[in-house]
């Protein structure tokens, strides 16, 4: 079983009906080195639930 923490998550207006998750990620599994990306997910607020529209991640160097 794997372990995922988020730290450093802030939430940015993106225009009147956007908003995007900016946060850093810190994941490992097992014996597997650890992973640290920054993430964004960008969602689309204009309908009735919150709809993801994009992800991305950089990952950063360890």
């Amino acid at each position: 079983m794997g372990h995922l923490a988020r730290l450093d998550a802030r939430l940015v207006p993106v225009g009147d009906r956007a908003t995007a998750l900016v946060y850093r990620a810190r994941a490992h599994r097992g014996d597997d080195p650890p992973f640290e990306a920054w993430m964004t997910s960008v969602y689309d607020e204009s309908g009735p639930e919150p709809r993801l529209t994009l992800y991305q991640q950089t990952p950063i160097p360890g």
